[in-house]
């Protein structure tokens, strides 16, 4: 049984109340994971599939996707190699699932972000008073005050290009999968 159909199941008797104490245990659970770093999740997440086979395996099958399952690779060893699942998009820095990438899944800009000095966006902005407009700052807070230079779009419209997502290839992933 699992921990939904034990949290759900109050027709159930059992020792010490156990699906009440389960259901607020996991809540006081979701709460905690809610608001823990990424950092401790993943030293705890690496440390309860150490400790424990099932959770390992079902990580894995959540995870992980076996390459060349549709019969594409030619060695047994090549068709059963494990790949992440979920990967990071090199155009687009988000994160999307390998098994669902069509050619229209991303959309982005190949440009960078200019300050729009054309417009009037920035025209009653004083640096010295409310700070650096071609800076990281501004470009989070004020993205309607940049251009693309690909394309003159403003920072917060759609991206003019299209594609499948790619994944960011980096030196830890290559070594491991070469």
């Amino acid at each position: 049984m699992d921990i939904s159909s034990i949290m759900n199941d109050t027709s159930r008797p059992s020792e010490n109340s156990r699906p009440n104490n389960i259901s607020v245990d996991a809540s006081v659970l979701h709460d905690a994971i809610d608001s823990a770093t990424i950092d401790r999740l993943r030293t705890v997440l690496r440390a309860i599939c150490t400790e424990n086979t099932a959770a390992f395996k079902l990580a894995c099958d959540h995870l992980l996707v076996v390459q060349g399952a549709d019969g594409d690779t030619d060695t047994k060893r090549k068709r059963d190699e494990r790949l992440q699942r979920f990967e990071i998009c090199e155009q687009c820095q988000e994160e999307y699932d390998v098994l669902d990438n069509p050619d229209d899944a991303c959309v982005w800009h190949p440009g960078e972000t200019e300050p729009d000095f054309e417009g009037d966006f920035w025209a009653d902005h004083d640096e010295d008073c409310h700070g650096e407009i071609d800076s990281e700052w501004a470009r989070k807070e004020y993205p309607e005050g940049f251009v693309y230079s690909c394309c003159d779009a403003k920072a917060n419209e759609e991206g003019c290009q299209m594609d499948a997502h790619k994944p960011i290839i980096n030196s830890k992933k290559s070594k491991t999968r070469s």
